[in-house]
């Protein structure tokens, strides 16, 4: 529930500017790659949103798709300025592979 207040707003704002967004994609990601890997390690998150986010990642990774695409599909957490932009999804899903999938 933090990330619409603390960094897609801001997102929306470079993307109506034209400016990069590459460096605003890696908080997203990093939080994409933290639910992976609690994901993997069968563990719960604190989010009121989780019995919604777990399941679009579990079932990513069991059927092989993007997870960035489908958490980003999640309508309460990315609007769809964001939702619809192929340009942030991109950054985010470089920002994705360049983190490790290593527990911290």
């Amino acid at each position: 529930q933090k990330l619409p207040f603390r960094i897609l707003g801001t997102v929306e704002d470079a993307l109506r500017a034209g400016a990069p967004v590459d460096d605003l994609a890696v908080p997203v990601a990093a939080w994409m790659r933290f639910l992976v890997l609690r994901q993997q390690q069968q563990s719960a998150i604190v989010d009121p949103l989780g019995p919604q986010l777990m399941p679009l990642v579990a079932a990513a990774l069991q059927e092989g798709r993007d997870v960035v695409e489908a958490v980003m599909g999640l309508q309460k957490v990315f609007p769809e300025t964001l939702r619809g932009s192929e340009r942030f999804k991109q950054a985010v899903r470089q920002a994705f592979q360049a983190l490790p999938n290593l527990p911290y």
